[in-house]
């Protein structure tokens, strides 16, 4: 597959694959994950594919989450939950809601920085939770 990458895409997978790696070591993570946020922000600014930081960093997706389940309650655990949000958009299986999940673990105001596309996936998951929510009679002021 690798050899299928022109060079600058080899060359951006290979950044974005030393910035996971960065991100796991407490001494680098958050200039790591600001570096991550920054490749996918832009790349994102039109949602009419998948863009290639999302598409590279899909393997990764697994070994970030749980970094993150290890990490205690902190800041930095919270900016990395709304990274989490993002990548959730097209990594996480559809019936999971991890966007919404990470987003609610992280900063919820952070919501608005990704653009169209992440909200209306956003709203999808909440409707969805809502009703999942009001069919099994479980309060939903966490959804409000």
């Amino acid at each position: 597959i690798t050899s299928d990458l022109s060079e600058e895409d080899q060359a951006l997978k290979d950044k974005l694959d030393l910035l996971v790696q960065k991100l796991q070591d407490l001494s680098s993570a958050e200039s790591s994950l600001k570096a991550l946020e920054t490749e996918v922000q832009n790349a994102t600014t039109s949602m009419t594919s998948i863009p290639k930081p999302l598409k590279f960093l899909k393997p990764h997706y697994t070994s970030i989450k749980t970094f993150y389940s290890g990490l205690s309650n902190s800041p930095f655990k919270k900016e990395l939950a709304n990274f989490l949000s993002i990548l959730a958009v097209t990594m996480s299986a559809p019936d999971e809601k991890e966007s919404l999940q990470f987003l609610l673990q992280g900063n919820q105001d952070a919501a608005t920085k990704w653009g169209q596309e992440y909200v209306r996936n956003l709203c999808g998951e909440i409707r969805d939770e809502y009703l999942s929510k009001l069919d099994q009679e479980k309060d939903r002021a966490d959804l409000l």
